[in-house]
């Protein structure tokens, strides 16, 4: 997972080494790219209004509406953006539509649907529709086939692997559910384990927890600081 995100921060870097930071940004209500730098008005300006991107644009900040292959914002995005594939800097908010997916730099607020990847490197607020999805920490709802968290996950997340290195809060439905930190809420899936102390309930046909107060229904199901550490069917703690 960490190769993942330096892999897409190293050619964000690469795509950034472009701007030039003495260039004034003075805002462009619509700019129009063939491939950067072959765009008018060039990359250095902020667009307030339209990008249209028809292979690769790249731009400061921008607001608006934006279109196109490759997007590419070395500064904070906000608005509508319809890509084949989103690359953001700074933070972004809105919604961001990738066919192949979405890449933010910090913090994310809004709707994100990427038909292989969502990343942000902080925290994302909002929904988050993608094959793989992954954050720093999130709150909200999230669907995807994996989803992985490396902070706190605080909300509803369905995916076939769901895993949250932190604590999470809410409900995770998957194949599979873990959560390394603590846990308030439920996991429903074939297997289930909490690494932290839990309070809440789980669902599968095998449930493993450190120290659940609360319900675990399974075939096989582990709660370590229990009187009765393993249970069939039934194991609860109070």
């Amino acid at each position: 997972m960490k190769k993942s995100i330096a892999l897409f921060t190293a050619a964000f870097a690469v795509v950034s080494a472009f701007a030039d930071e003495e260039v004034p940004r003075v805002p462009t209500p619509v700019q129009i790219s063939f491939a950067s730098p072959l765009q008018l008005p060039p990359f250095q300006r902020d667009v307030w209004g339209l990008r249209a991107n028809i292979l690769f644009g790249l731009s400061g900040d921008v607001y608006g509406l934006d279109a196109g292959l490759i997007g590419a914002a070395d500064g904070d995005f906000g608005g509508i953006s319809a890509q084949g594939f989103n690359l953001v800097g700074g933070s972004a908010g809105g919604i961001q539509l990738g066919v192949a997916g979405n890449y933010v730099g910090k913090n994310f607020y809004g709707l994100q649907a990427g038909g292989i990847l969502n990343m942000n490197l902080l925290a994302a607020y909002g929904v988050q529709l993608g094959t793989v999805n992954i954050d720093r920490e999130f709150t909200g709802l999230r669907l995807g086939l994996v989803d992985y968290s490396h902070d706190v996950f605080d909300g509803w997340q369905l995916a076939a692997v769901n895993v949250n290195m932190a604590d999470t809060v809410g409900a995770s439905w998957g194949a599979i559910n873990y959560a390394r930190g603590n846990l308030t809420g439920a996991q429903i899936g074939l297997f289930n384990s909490i690494g932290g102390s839990a309070s809440g309930f789980q669902l599968g046909v095998f449930n493993a927890a450190t120290d659940l107060t609360g319900v675990q229904i399974g075939i096989l199901n582990l709660n370590i600081a229990s009187s009765l550490p393993i249970m069939a069917v039934l194991n609860a703690r109070f």
